[in-house]
């Protein structure tokens, strides 16, 4: 059983495929057992976050010599979702697999940067809440979120993605 990460925003979310062939971190659509844990977000567009390991297991190391593949996922987890936040608050939510719809045992606030220490925020029925740094010129809505730019089209490098494999970790 894996524990998932899910992120959630007000715009699509830019797709990347799990390979097998060379590991790393990616971003899939939702599994269709998966669909119920849109019920915890606020945000229309739901995807599911994995780690070097295809699940959401390889954000942390479980096993001596993982390291380094751990520390790239996590590296690439925050600048995916530094860049996600970019454009408007995002949240996020840890559940193992079937626990959808459990209530959120915490609540967090935090900046895309705090993402890079997994022991604050990946726990299961963790539920966070993620804002970009606020500059004095960001122009924002009252969702929080910056306007949209529909010369853009939402999500830029957006990609069909594939059902991701999971690898026993």
């Amino acid at each position: 059983m894996c524990l998932g990460v899910y992120l959630a925003a007000t715009r699509p979310l830019p797709l990347r495929d799990w390979d097998e062939r060379r590991p790393s971190f990616n971003v899939t659509r939702l599994a269709a057992e998966e669909e119920p844990v849109r019920g915890r977000f606020s945000r229309p567009h739901v995807v599911y976050l994995g780690a070097y390991t295809g699940c959401s297991c390889g954000f942390t190391v479980d096993e001596e010599g993982e390291e380094e593949a751990a520390e790239r996922s996590v590296a690439e987890l925050v600048a995916y979702v530094r860049d996600a936040a970019a454009a408007g608050t995002v949240e996020l939510f840890t559940c193992w697999d079937g626990d959808y719809l459990e209530p959120a045992a915490r609540r967090l606030e935090l900046a895309p940067d705090d993402l890079a220490d997994p022991e604050r925020w990946f726990d299961e029925l963790t539920f966070a809440t993620i804002r970009r740094a606020e500059t004095a010129d960001a122009p924002r809505d009252a969702s929080g979120d910056a306007p949209h730019d529909a010369a853009h089209g939402g999500a830029p490098g957006a990609r069909e993605g594939t059902d991701r494999r999971r690898v026993a970790s």
